[in-house]
This record gives structure tokens, sequence and C-alpha cells, in this order.
């Protein structure tokens, strides 16, 4: 009988109903295990795009079969941004990195972690920190949920405090039903032109892992901080600190609209509770909850 997780990490999220797959497996013995080599190529298990485009996915996977053990390797994914990923389950080594108090402390756990988890980016191998940092933001948050789905499976259930009365929630989460199905690409361009109320003209470009670095490096830190750096250039000037400062308020107010407008392509990691302690709703982002990245943690 094959092991619940196995049928979990093998499911393609999508919100079109998948055609049966092409299934091609080869079984050679090594050393007493028996290693199974499995293609799978989903017809049209792609998510449903703008336009009706459908991304079509293949999936290809190395399962080690032992004596009560059975573990999936490797799963390799299309990425929002275009190219495509191959990721490995988080380990105990990924865990420790992930909740490593130094690297906690100066903010790279997350890209260490994502790093040690990716085995070939767009065909680059080894992948190192830089690497993920350079990545579109809507590529480093998809790769890292689908980390999590293949270590846990897709009913992921983590603690959250309420932000309002410090109240632990537990929740739980399907994300083939909720986080996969908002899966949209990034459109082809990179950079944008908006043309501002006073008829400057603005250009811009998607957020990145480098925009988070510079934030956290930075020691004047503001919320606002990761969306000015998106800011290429304005009325054909390269931008710079002080762009922003000579925009008018007008200005200043439609090109913050129209950035939160085109954040590009990803999935949407947003999830709405009611705390179980003051019955208040609120919100947060599953990457921003230690937690979910490892299931079963409960805060001391």
């Amino acid at each position: 009988m094959q092991d619940q997780s196995q049928k979990q990490a093998t499911r393609q999220p999508s919100d079109v109903k998948p055609q049966p797959a092409v299934v091609v497996e080869e079984q050679t013995r090594e050393g007493g295990v028996i290693v199974e080599r499995a293609d799978r190529v989903a017809g049209n298990a792609g998510t449903k795009m703008g336009d009706d485009e459908r991304i079509r996915k293949t999936v290809d996977m190395l399962t080690v079969t032992s004596p009560g053990h059975r573990e999936t390797v490797t799963d390799t994914v299309d990425l929002p941004g275009g190219g495509m990923a191959t990721i490995k389950p988080a380990g105990s080594n990924e865990e420790r990195i992930i909740t490593n108090l130094a690297l906690q402390e100066n903010g790279t756990a997350g890209d260490e972690w994502l790093a040690a988890c990716v085995l070939n980016l767009r065909g680059k191998s080894p992948v190192k920190a830089d690497d993920v940092v350079a990545m579109l933001y809507g590529d480093r948050i998809y790769l890292a949920v689908r980390i999590v789905y293949l270590t846990y499976g897709d009913e992921i259930e983590f603690d959250v405090a309420c932000p309002r009365c410090g109240e632990e929630n537990a929740l739980g989460i399907s994300l083939t039903e909720t986080v996969f199905k908002t899966l949209k690409p990034y459109p082809a361009e990179r950079e944008f032109d908006v043309t501002l109320p006073s008829g400057r003209v603005a250009r811009y470009g998607f957020r990145t892992g480098l925009h988070s670095r510079m934030k956290r490096d930075s020691d004047d830190r503001s919320l606002l901080d990761e969306m000015m750096m998106r800011l290429k250039a304005l009325d054909g000037v390269s931008a710079s600190a002080k762009s922003w400062d000579q925009l008018d308020g007008r200005d200043r107010a439609a090109l913050r609209s129209e950035l939160i407008r085109n954040q590009g392509g990803g999935v949407d990691t947003l999830v709405t509770n009611t705390c179980k302690g003051c019955r208040r709703k609120f919100t947060t982002l599953l990457e921003e909850n230690l937690n979910f990245f490892l299931p079963g943690l409960r805060r001391s």
C-alpha cells in the first residue's frame, strides 16, 4: 500500500481537473534497495491562467524504497516568473538551518533554508543563498510553499499568535485548495512606465529578494522601503534614494497605487482567522510564520 505522505507529495495543485497522467516506471535494485524512477507528464494539470493559458507541468521524481520507508527525493516545478526549479523536501538539517539563532538574528535563515532545499535553479546547480535572494519575490514564496507541500503534505496545521491579544490560534490549511489555486504567472515584461497626475513618467519593476535584503541591512528602515525600491527611473533618469522626494503628494499616492496593483505573479499566502481569545479577525502571511515551516512546533 502506498504511504499517504507519498500520495500527497505527488499531487499537482490545480484549479483545472487533471487528465490521467502518463506514467513510465523503472525499477532497479541497488544494494538491496529498490530504486524507482517515475516520469509523470500531466496532460493539462497546470493552473488556469489569464486568457485560459495553461502551464504544462512535467514532474521528474526519484523515489527510494527500503523496508518500512518510502521517501520522495525531488520535485521539479514551473516558476511563476519562468523557468524551472528542482526542489527536495526539507530534512532535519534544513530544519536546523531555519531555526538557527545566529541566522535568525541576521535575517538570513529563510534564504539559507531555501537555498538548501533547491537543487537546481533554471539550470544552475549547486544553488547558493545569493541565487535565491536575486529571485523575483513571487518565485521565492511559491518555491517555499512547494517545499513545505513536498515535505509535510497538503494539509498543514500550525499555531499563530493573534497580533492584538497574543492568544495562540491553531490554523489548518489545505495548500491545494487555497494557496495553489491562486497561482498566476508573471508577465513577460519586467519594467513598466506609468504617467503620474503631474505628467511625470515613472518606470518601475517587480519586487525581488534583493529589496528585502537591502531593507534588512538598512540602518533607517521604513515599511515603505521595499515599495520605494521598485522605482527604476523618473522621467528617464535612473532613480536614486531621493527620487521619491521629487514627487508631490498626488504623484506619490498614484505611484503607490500602481505598485500595489501590479505586483507580478506568484501565489496569495494571506490567511484570515478569528482569534479564539479576543474573537477579532486578523490576517497573517504564511511565510511570516516560522511554525508554517515547522508543523507541530509549539511555542514555549
